[in-house]
């Protein structure tokens, strides 16, 4: 599955009307560079299909490429970041 990316913003589909998009703000704090997943959303046709999980992973290794640690106030993607393999990137 291939994902845009836009500076706050991961998507599928169209950036002016996306199928399903995670949310981030990027900010320093101590020294890292923090994003912030503030919403994932599918849209209800697609949803059931792990689109969701896709999204929160490609945050994760777009974190992980660029050397960036992740927080999360979206309770979705927090537990993905809490229950999966990502202690290298926890904030």
């Amino acid at each position: 599955m291939d994902f845009n990316f836009k500076d706050g913003l991961i998507y599928l589909g169209e950036e002016t009307n996306p199928d399903a998009y995670i949310e981030y703000n990027k900010f320093e704090r101590d020294g890292e560079t923090i994003l912030n997943c503030a919403h994932t959303v599918v849209d209800p046709s697609m949803s059931g299909q792990g689109i969701g999980s896709k999204l929160a992973e490609a945050f994760f290794n777009y974190a992980r490429e660029n050397g960036y640690k992740v927080e999360s106030t979206c309770s979705f993607t927090h537990k993905k970041l809490i229950e999966g393999d990502n202690d290298d990137i926890k904030a």
